[in-house]
């Protein structure tokens, strides 16, 4: 479901899109969900929304449930989902830095890289991908702006809930006749939690596989390998992964065989 102008930015949207949950514009300023997620009842929790340059940002995630009264803000909401743990850190707590970006637009990223003969090249002869998981994973190809290049192509690297984007990576695109001729390089959507990639194989797992990296988890996923989800670096750690891992029955952790690995 595209997010209306006015609510892009809002925390609270992206707690929501973040977690999969189905939900409805009411207005300007307020969603219902499909589900409250205290009571899983249907159609009775409303949800304000308000992006950073509301008058009443301040209010932003206050929400009600109608059938179980369940009420509170933001904070509240996260501790009830168990997504706050002291000592864990989280993506907004790297910097002061509050500029929140868009999104990318998955079916234009995705349409383009499919007419890019360099970006295939790359993809299926240099990292192997068939050309079905491109499509599945809907991985795109945009210019983009990185520190280490200035504006470059980019592969674009969308994480997907229930076929949302909810996230995304962007990686130098490399040359496939001179794989160092454009340095590595990886950036990511200012003001948005990091989240795991394939983030839907932890619903009713009993075992993952953790691997460093989208491309290594797209790999996998290539063949056949499907409870596996991918981190976005391998010192990133976020509360709600840690409390749904201790959950699982068995964790592997495939890193890269590094310092930070």
């Amino acid at each position: 479901m595209n997010i209306p102008a006015a609510f892009q930015g809002s925390q609270a949207m992206q707690l929501v899109t973040q977690q999969g949950w189905d939900w409805e514009v009411k207005d300007s300023t307020e969603i219902l969900l499909k589900k409250c997620p205290y009571c899983q009842k249907d159609g009775h929790c409303y949800m304000e929304i308000h992006g950073p340059e509301s008058e009443q940002k301040q209010r932003d995630g206050l929400h009600l449930c109608q059938k179980c009264s369940k009420s509170g803000n933001l904070y509240a909401l996260k501790s009830h989902l168990g997504l706050i743990v002291p000592g864990v850190s989280s993506q907004k707590e790297w910097g002061s830095d509050k500029k929140i970006d868009p999104l990318p637009d998955v079916e234009a990223c995705h349409t383009a890289l499919l007419a890019d003969g360099q970006a295939l090249d790359y993809l299926q002869n240099i990292r192997g991908f068939s050309l079905d998981i491109i499509k599945k994973q809907k991985l795109g190809v945009k210019q983009h702006f990185f520190r280490e290049t200035g504006e470059v192509k980019a592969l674009v690297i969308p994480y997907l809930l229930n076929g949302n984007c909810i996230w995304a990576k962007f990686r130098t695109l490399p040359d496939p006749d001179d794989l160092k001729k454009i340095p590595k390089a990886f950036a990511s959507p200012h003001g948005w939690e990091a989240t795991l990639y394939n983030i839907e194989a932890l619903a009713g797992a009993t075992n993952i596989t953790i691997v460093e990296g989208e491309l290594d988890c797209v790999a996998a996923l290539d063949k056949g390998i499907t409870n596996i989800c991918g981190v976005p670096g391998a010192n990133i750690k976020k509360a709600e992964w840690i409390q749904k891992l201790d959950t699982l029955e068995k964790v592997y952790i495939l890193y890269d065989n590094d310092k930070v690995g």
